[in-house]
């Protein structure tokens, strides 16, 4: 007669702590692992937006420019460079020909205001996020109350500092100013360097850096043209009188000051030198 024997108590318990046991140590290497990858992702993401960022800095920063062709007794200029202290860091706001109109005929040109800011960072207590704005064009009002596309670039930012490379003094300055006398009137620094700190996961904080170079240094003499197209002659004596204003030859007009022909005559516009 054969009769089957089962597990004792004992050997039940010491079965089930070492699946216990075995099951922990599996859980926290793979939790382990797991937490080891999110932050090796945060930090790959943290750094490719960053120098995403960088190099959208520097293109903004390197078509900079001023013009000279400002009403001066208008309360806001069309085209300047500021730089001033703010929560974090330094608040920039510029005008450059980086703009890229992405509408058909939208009346819009490569010239608009950037502007670069931190504001703080909902999700991380004591971060901020570095935002970007951009107009769609110059206009001589307010900058804040023209429409604009706004983009939050970098979060976790722990620091944003700029320094501005005077070629006159030839030093390095942390603030810049062409819209007060006692500031930079008319000229852009010839170097822009940024420091941007960024917290890359687990209170970790890694420095970037990076620098521009403004093609523009000086003002652009960009004075309107003088004088007014009012139409093209086409016979009789205002193709006459278009054609004295242009200056064409006898040949072209005939003694009385009418035209030869029927062929439109634009009248060349002086400019201001």
């Amino acid at each position: 007669m054969n009769s089957s024997r089962g597990f004792t108590l004992i050997e039940v318990l010491v079965s089930i702590t070492l699946i216990a046991f075995m099951s922990f140590i599996l859980y926290s290497t793979i939790r382990t692992t797991r937490a080891a990858q999110e932050l090796s992702e945060l930090r790959a993401d943290q750094t490719q937006a960053t120098a995403a960022a960088l190099d959208m800095f520097v293109q903004d920063m390197n078509m900079a420019y001023l013009s000279l062709g400002e009403d001066t007794a208008a309360e806001f200029k069309r085209t300047f460079f500021r730089a001033q202290p703010d929560v974090g860091g330094m608040e920039l706001t510029f005008s450059t020909m980086s703009h890229r109109p992405t509408r058909k005929n939208a009346h819009e040109s490569d010239s608009c205001l950037v502007q670069y800011r931190l504001e703080r960072d909902p999700e991380h207590r004591g971060l901020f996020q570095l935002i970007r704005r951009e107009t769609r064009r110059l206009e001589a009002v307010d900058p804040l109350t023209m429409p604009a596309e706004t983009r939050r670039i970098v979060d976790r930012v722990a620091l944003f500092e700029l320094w501005f490379f005077d070629a006159t003094k030839d030093e390095w300055i942390d603030a810049w100013d062409t819209t007060t006398i006692d500031g930079q009137s008319g000229r852009l620094p010839q170097l822009v360097r940024v420091h941007l700190a960024v917290d890359v996961g687990t209170g970790h904080v890694v420095h970037f850096h990076s620098m521009a170079r403004p093609h523009i240094m000086e003002a652009l003499n960009l004075l309107p043209a003088t004088g007014k197209v009012t139409s093209f002659g086409t016979s009789g004596q205002q193709g006459g009188q278009q054609g004295g204003q242009q200056g064409g030859s006898s040949r072209d007009r005939s003694p009385g000051g009418s035209s030869g022909g029927n062929t439109p005559r634009p009248i060349e516009i002086p400019r201001v030198q």
